[in-house]
């Protein structure tokens, strides 16, 4: 069994081992690595964002893994993170228990039609422990046309870089 597929028309197929069976290429859309951190103030500042281009999720079932990090500043300041896909969005976290801890999430796209995808991700904090709540939304994004996925983050007392961004990776995975 070869590779399967034309460039920019379908998806790129190869064998899975010897099963018989096969998998769809996974492709990286976009990594970005820089540090970004929220200002002196408290307003919801845009951290890391991404414009998933037009038509990426061009028929049902198709989908993107989206994974996000940072961390937080230290001290006892309440801190909110969240992730938006288009006009979506979902809290990370939202809380005082962090001081000096890191966080990261993971969540997938699934295009269910050309207006409508289904979400679902997790948010992982440290504080001690390990938590996570995972969570599923439906939104209802165009994706025939760009749309942006991005991280925020709202400080609770005005003090720079209390929430920090290290890095978004978006993955087409089929």
């Amino acid at each position: 069994m070869g590779f399967t597929g034309a460039q920019g028309l379908f998806p790129t197929v190869i064998p899975a081992g010897i099963s018989g069976s096969s998998a769809t290429i996974v492709g990286t859309l976009s990594v970005q690595t820089a540090t970004v951190g929220t200002g002196a103030d408290t307003n919801e500042t845009d951290l890391i964002t991404y414009a998933v281009p037009a038509n990426t999720l061009a028929k049902d079932g198709q989908a993107l893994m989206v994974t996000v990090w940072g961390r937080f500043g230290a001290n006892a300041n309440a801190k909110t993170v969240k992730i938006y896909w288009g006009t979506t969005t979902r809290t990370i976290h939202s809380g005082s228990n962090q001081n000096d801890n890191g966080w990261m999430a993971v969540f997938y796209v699934t295009r269910t039609s050309a207006t409508a995808q289904r979400l679902f991700g997790w948010g992982v904090r440290h504080t001690g422990n390990v938590s996570s709540v995972p969570a599923t939304t439906n939104s209802l994004q165009d994706t025939t046309t760009a749309v942006t996925v991005k991280v925020t983050g709202t400080n609770g007392t005005a003090v720079a870089n209390d929430i920090q961004q290290d890095g978004m990776i978006v993955q087409y995975i089929g």
